[in-house]
């Protein structure tokens, strides 16, 4: 954990770019198949298209809104601080969570669960600090 881009190393660099290429695979793959499923029920009629559709929508937005919001608490209190969890909004999220999961019983139902999780996590992995690196950085005194 070096204070530059140079500091870090190579081994560092290559660590960061595997980890993109993994949220990229993933998201890339959940989405191609989302896709594929919305087209073959597309087939079946409009109705079921737009109810699809909008059940993919909901649940991708919904994931994609915590999973974003639990890097955010990474990012300022460290990842399993306990801080967020504990907090009222922290339970609410949780639970909130856990019934998203339920959904992820059917495969179909699954991938925008999956869409809405990887995109935050491909998204945030361009940034200039993996997920929680820059809580650690701060408590080592390396970022003010």
């Amino acid at each position: 954990m070096g204070l530059t881009y140079v500091d870090r190393g190579s081994a560092y660099w290559w660590r960061r770019a595997g980890l993109t290429l993994f949220w990229f695979f993933l998201t890339a793959l959940s989405g191609v198949m989302a896709v594929g499923v919305t087209l073959g029920v597309g087939e079946a009629g409009p109705t079921l298209l737009i109810v699809t559709s909008s059940l993919y929508a909901a649940l991708s937005l919904g994931v994609g809104w915590t999973t974003a919001l639990a890097i955010r608490s990474a990012d300022r209190f460290g990842v399993g601080s306990g801080s967020f969890e504990e907090s009222r909004w922290g339970v609410f999220m949780g639970k909130l969570d856990e019934r998203l999961a339920w959904f992820a019983v059917i495969l179909v139902v699954a991938l925008p669960i999956v869409f809405g999780a990887m995109l935050p996590l491909l998204v945030r992995s361009f940034g200039r600090y993996t997920i929680g690196e820059r809580h650690q950085r701060r408590q080592l005194g390396l970022d003010t």
